[in-house]
């Protein structure tokens, strides 16, 4: 089966470390100059059920990392949540949700992910769902998330992407969170 890359990204802490997401669900690690290539991490993530068509809606669709955490948001039905944790520094082989029944998020798909710090050093998580609406877990504890809605008054549509613009403070004290939609332009809401 093709791989073809859904989503990628660099730590913007070390450089060295690259991930990439592919539209059938795999997750890899790659290290700049590394003889031996990307090293497939996916482990036990939710795969995608038989019947899926991923060339057309990838399976893993947000992504966010800060070369420590890795978060993936998954685009399709999956039991447990969509948005996925595993932590590279204790070397984590597992993946967990943080995303499931009780955790203040939507069982529905996420589409875009987002990580910035906090004013209190703390790392605030924010997801855009496939049908709309932007969450934030803040200060995030990966081991017991809390999500609640940010903003208000976004049309109902897809989130695409989200962006930030930092303020006077810098991001985390006061910035502009952006969040592209599919077809209803871009919108934005004052956080931090």
């Amino acid at each position: 089966m093709q791989q073809s890359i859904a989503t990628c990204g660099a730590s913007a802490s070390d450089s060295w470390w690259i991930w990439t997401t592919s539209a059938f669900g795999k997750v890899n690690l790659a290290v700049p100059g590394c003889i031996v290539g990307a090293e497939d991490v996916t482990g036990d993530l939710p795969q995608p059920p038989t019947g899926l068509h991923p060339e057309l809606d990838p399976w893993i669709q947000g992504f966010a990392t800060d070369g420590i955490n890795l978060l993936v948001g998954i685009g399709g039905p999956v039991s447990g949540g969509h948005v996925w944790w595993r932590d590279f520094s204790t070397g984590r082989s597992t993946w967990s949700s943080i995303s499931g029944p009780g955790s203040g998020l939507p069982n529905d798909p996420v589409s875009a992910l987002s990580m910035v710090l906090n004013h209190s050093g703390g790392t605030d998580v924010y997801a855009g769902l496939a049908s709309g609406g932007v969450y934030v877990c803040r200060g995030c504890v990966f081991s017991s998330p809390h999500w609640s809605l940010v903003g208000s008054g976004l049309p109902n549509a897809g989130i695409a992407h989200l962006s930030f613009s930092a303020g006077a403070g810098g991001v985390g004290l006061t910035s502009t969170l952006f969040a592209w939609t599919y077809g209803r332009g871009v919108w934005s809401v004052t956080v931090g």
